[in-house]
């Protein structure tokens, strides 16, 4: 894993200008063991569902068809709203749209992994 450049720290020294600084950009060796996403502490404990994803070769696959879903189900929702639709039926559409893209969306992602 590397960091594209303008995520690198600039170091300058005291004595140089700035002109002179210098660029420290990780190697791929001296990078540590990829540590586990940050969006996980936001799952809930309750069944070991954080653990079981934590220790999921899969989990960027949960969270790439959990934002694909929410994203999809929310302009659905908008648009159905926008189209003078109930609100009640509008929210069950988004919904519904939801789950109809996260499910094929995990399980195209899970295959591609699976593949590789």
């Amino acid at each position: 894993f590397t960091r594209p450049l303008f995520l690198s720290k600039t170091i300058i020294m005291s004595s140089e200008t700035p002109s002179a600084s210098i660029t420290e950009t990780p190697s791929a060796s001296t990078a540590g063991p990829p540590t586990t996403a940050s969006w996980t502490k936001y799952l809930p404990e309750t069944f070991g569902i954080r653990e079981n994803i934590e220790n999921s070769p899969y989990r960027f696959c949960v969270r790439e068809a959990a934002l694909w879903g929410i994203a999809t189900g929310t302009a659905m929702g908008f648009h159905r709203l926008r189209m003078k639709s109930h609100p009640f039926f509008a929210t069950n559409i988004a919904f519904v749209t939801t789950f109809l893209v996260v499910s094929p969306s995990y399980y195209f992602c899970f295959r591609r992994r699976d593949h590789k």
